[in-house]
Order: C-alpha cells, then structure tokens, then sequence
C-alpha cells in the first residue's frame, strides 16, 4: 500500500508542537493513507498563514508491517479503556461533588441528569478519537504506552482511515 507525508525541512517549523514537550517521543513514522489527507501538511505556513515553502513529498510504499486496524479495534486497547474510565470517573467525582453542594431542585436536577449522561461517555470519547486520528492515543506519554501494547500483541504500527503509524 502506499503512503504519503510531507517532509519539512527542519521539524521544528511544523509549530505543531508548541508546549514545551515532546509529542512524538518514539519517533513513530506518521504517513497519511491518501494524497487529500497529506496535502494538509504540504505547506509550512507563517502565523498569519503565508506560505513560507512547500515540503518535500515522500511516497512510500508499506510493505510486511503488521499493522493494528485501530478503527476496528481500539476498543480492545487497555489505554483507551484506561482513557475512557479516567475521565468517567473524574466527571463523576465532580457532578457528585456538585449534586452534595446543590442549592436548589433545578440545580440538583442538572447534575443529576449530567450523572444519568455519562453512561453515553464512552461512546462520545470514542467518536471523538475516531474523528481525531487516535491523536490523544499517540502523543505524549500515551503514545509510549500504545506502542508497548501494541507492540506486545505483535504490531509494528497502526492504521486509521486516514494515517499509518510505523514504530
């Protein structure tokens, strides 16, 4: 299968990163599954968007990696499970903290029904991660993480509709 990215000439002119941490600890080769995907990142763009130059395309054709279809699995993951239940019950922990200190009926009715709505929670996360290219599975530490898993299972990277992570 092929793949595509744009290659800038020096990464730090991406200004994806702008917090002051490394994202891509492992050095994953990102690769986009389509030229419409890749072309996002072909320009290197100054703040008020002028086009500062066009990046080097890489075509690569993906040959004998095993590769995890996250669409279709990432639900199996333990850190998306670990993911989606660290922020169920930090909401929790919070609409119980504000039902107890309600003042009014309507006031505990809200956080009452904002309880009631977190058994959607999971699936909202993972539409949500769908939409974002398992980014949040990827950067920072989750991404050491997801690659130690999956590389236990036996995976040299992952797929996603629009992305290919090679490790």
């Amino acid at each position: 299968m092929k793949a595509y990215r744009y290659n800038a000439k020096k990464r730090e002119d991406r200004k994806f990163n702008n917090c002051g941490e490394e994202k891509n600890p492992n050095k994953v080769q990102f690769f986009a599954t389509n030229m419409a995907y890749a072309d996002r990142y072909k320009n290197i763009t100054s703040e008020c968007g002028e086009v500062l130059y066009v990046c080097d395309l890489e075509v690569k054709e993906i040959e004998n990696v095993n590769l995890f279809d996250m669409n279709a699995n990432f639900k199996s993951l333990n850190i998306f499970n670990s993911i989606v239940e660290s922020e169920i019950q930090g909401s929790k922990q919070l609409f119980q903290e504000k039902l107890a200190s309600s003042k009014t009926k309507k006031e505990a009715k809200i956080w009452e029904n904002n309880l009631k709505n977190l058994e959607a929670r999971p699936n909202e996360i993972a539409q949500y991660m769908i939409n974002m290219e398992f980014q949040e599975l990827s950067d920072f530490d989750n991404q050491n993480i997801l690659i130690a898993e999956l590389k236990s299972l036996g995976f040299d990277g992952y797929i996603t509709t629009n992305e290919i992570a090679i490790f």
